[in-house]
């Protein structure tokens, strides 16, 4: 079952094809591909510094300044790169308190650590700022899609004084190896099996959808929360936005016949893949042989077009590149662009993490969140996603998929109704040419060419 983003009159909500087109607030006008934007708020811009109430750029795991004005003055930035969709962290009050941690204060400046549930975060604006920053995205033609906290509350927040509802270091009740009943990372965490606890947290999210009108929620930490939460709040959701779409994050999924029986269990329209990252890692790396790739691209593509979203880096993982430290920056950077064009050619939804587009070092631990840096370290890259990302929502790449391996160059084919799209992957340190109907192509060391095949002709796409 095809995946597609449709475009609606005041926003671009995501669906699937199974969501019935004609329902909801809003009247559809086209469909697209989905291209994801992901961002965490407090990192992203400064838009507002009369709530930079804790603001401290010199702690790493602090608040650094990020806001929700922050995001409605750069929309125009993320429409120019042609996205249709934005993933946006949390917004709800996170504790005011803080951990120590490696002898820095943690705060909840990601937004994974709420309190109160009738309040968005004071250092990121107010539900005023909340409704305008969806509105302007649903202008541009952008979905919105909020990332909710079900799980678990803030260290510290009132809640763990709930016993009843909640689950603690505290007083106990936690379960090490029981997924429902663990306390993730030592975190209070809410009673989802009980039935007052799933309607308490069903309303304060019902309540949320319904003042800000956004398009998509994702589920964090699905794989701790009572599979019968996600039923009522799906069904909740749906009577105020029938169009609302639901995107899980259970560790650990990727495009594969186990993670669809999650999806289809859990009854979510789109699901991460975590898998690819890492045998992309591996065979960029050397560690992984050539046939064993292919056949794990081919094996996963038709699967991976059934609502899987595929990232290169996020807010929990070590950056992809730090995986190749020891490889020198003018190859290093090769490689990046390499494992963009596979993130877009090779099934599923992509995610693009903010600053990727401009080659931002995502690194290692906290290094995984920097401040958002608006000019390219890597000249030309952004231009790459824009093609890309236009490519993507147009159609054109995808089709029938298949991968192999010839002359040393992995040629990826797309095969459509009238022509072929063929991108072909040299990871040599010298330049390669291989023969493609008749023509011989030639490229350039740890590159890659795109080419459209019709009847005969090739012309070339990426570069142009």
């Amino acid at each position: 079952m095809e995946v597609r983003l449709l475009l609606i009159l005041t926003s671009l909500t995501l669906l699937m094809s199974c969501i019935d087109k004609n329902s909801g607030y809003y009247r559809n006008i086209g469909e697209e591909q989905p291209v994801i934007y992901h961002l965490l708020i407090d990192r992203f811009y400064d838009g507002d510094k009369t709530n930079n109430y804790l603001t401290d750029v010199n702690n790493p795991y602090g608040y650094h300044g990020g806001d929700l004005r922050g995001l409605l003055e750069k929309i125009d930035y993320i429409k120019g790169l042609g996205i249709n969709a934005v993933l946006v962290s949390p917004v709800i009050d996170n504790i005011s308190s803080y951990v120590d941690y490696k002898g820095f204060k943690h705060y909840g400046y990601h937004g994974y650590w709420p309190e109160d549930f009738d309040r968005i975060e004071e250092n990121f604006g107010d539900m005023k700022i909340f409704r305008e920053v969806v509105s302007e995205f649903h202008k541009n033609r952008i979905a919105y899609i909020q990332d909710i906290v079900l799980n678990h509350s803030g260290y510290k927040s009132v809640w763990i004084e709930k016993t009843m509802w909640v689950r603690s270091v505290k007083y106990g009740g936690c379960i090490d190896n029981d997924d429902l009943k663990m306390c993730l990372f030592g975190l209070p965490d809410f009673k989802t099996e009980r039935e007052d606890v799933r309607r308490f947290l069903i309303s304060k999210y019902a309540n949320l959808l319904r003042d800000a009108g956004f398009d998509g929620v994702r589920i964090d930490a699905m794989k701790h929360i009572d599979e019968i939460l996600i039923g009522e709040l799906r069904e909740k959701l749906k009577t105020i936005n029938s169009d609302v779409i639901f995107v899980g994050e259970y560790w650990g999924t990727g495009s594969n016949s186990y993670s669809l029986e999650i999806k289809s269990r859990y009854n979510v329209d789109m699901l991460f893949d975590f898998e690819f990252r890492d045998y992309l890692s591996a065979f960029l790396r050397g560690a992984m042989r050539s046939e064993v790739f292919v056949k794990y691209l081919n094996n996963r593509y038709d699967v991976a077009e059934k609502g899987f979203i595929v990232f290169l880096n996020n807010h929990d993982l070590d950056g992809l590149m730090t995986h190749f430290k020891d490889m020198d920056e003018k190859k290093r950077d090769k490689i990046y662009r390499i494992m963009v064009l596979l993130q877009f050619i090779s099934g599923g939804i992509p995610m693009i993490y903010y600053g990727e587009e401009n080659g931002l070092e995502v690194g290692e631990g906290i290094s995984n969140r920097r401040d958002m840096v608006f000019s390219e370290r890597i000249v030309g890259l952004r231009g790459l996603y824009r093609q890309l990302i236009q490519l993507k929502r147009s159609g054109i790449l995808n089709g029938r998929f298949e991968s192999e391996m010839r002359e040393g160059v992995l040629v990826v084919h797309l095969k459509r109704k009238v022509d072929e799209i063929l991108s072909l992957i040299n990871l040599q340190d010298s330049s390669k040419e291989i023969e493609i109907e008749g023509n011989r192509i030639r490229i350039e060391d740890n590159d890659f060419v795109m080419v459209r095949s019709s009847q005969g002709k090739l012309d070339y796409i990426i570069p142009r």
